[in-house]
């Protein structure tokens, strides 16, 4: 089984926050992502190039989209996210997506070690990424309790007979951090706030490594 290792030092009273030499800070065991089902406006769906105009939206209506197990799981959909930048808010509509050209701008961190997480209460799939953050103004905004997470990607969209909506195909383009995650409380940094620390007073740095599924 292969092993994923980081050097990096644990900040005391947390679980999944550590802290490099750099004073980089590395969220691991973050929930970036679940399946099931998610409110959109119309205006989002009539957006999307597969939407079709006989499915009759109207602009402020509130629809229902499924993310199914099937597609969140998918190996492309892991893959997809591996190594894919964090951003302080997603970027503006007229831009959408990260690219070659404009990740300089967006860029305050990258995701890894992607895989499948346990499911939440109500049985909807999770999906877990480590979160390496280099941007001390973010870093200051998630000890602050921003810490929603919301996925920018892209993704085909279809209907059914009976009018449900659903995604397939996802492919990942970046993890936004976000005060109101639309995926819910449960898809955000995890830990409880603490008081940031004096880099120098912790001079020992200390190894971890886990599985990976």
């Amino acid at each position: 089984m292969a092993k994923l290792a980081y050097y990096a030092s644990l900040i005391p009273g947390k679980t999944n926050w550590f802290y490099t030499d750099e004073g980089f800070r590395l969220f691991k065991n973050t929930p970036i992502a679940r399946s099931g089902t998610q409110e959109y406006l119309g205006r989002e769906i009539k957006s999307h190039p597969d939407y079709k105009d006989e499915w009759g939206i109207g602009d402020d209506e509130v629809v229902l989209v499924d993310r199914p197990a099937s597609v969140v799981s998918a190996p492309k959909t892991l893959a997809s996210f591996e190594g894919k930048s964090v951003l302080d808010d997603h970027p503006p509509k007229d831009v959408a997506i990260v690219h070659l050209d404009n990740d300089h701008e967006y860029n305050r961190g990258h995701a890894e070690n992607i895989r499948l997480g346990d499911p939440l209460d109500n049985g909807d799939i999770t999906i877990l990424a480590d979160l390496m953050v280099k941007s001390r103004d973010l870093i200051e905004k998630i000890e602050g309790d921003k810490r929603g997470i919301s996925c920018g990607y892209t993704y085909s969209l279809k209907r059914t007979d009976d009018g449900q909506l659903f995604m397939g195909s996802i492919a990942g383009n970046h993890i936004a951090v976000v005060d109101n995650p639309r995926a819910g409380i449960e898809i955000s940094i995890g830990d409880k706030a603490f008081v940031l620390p004096d880099i120098a007073l912790y001079n020992e740095q200390h190894e971890f490594s886990e599985a990976a599924p």
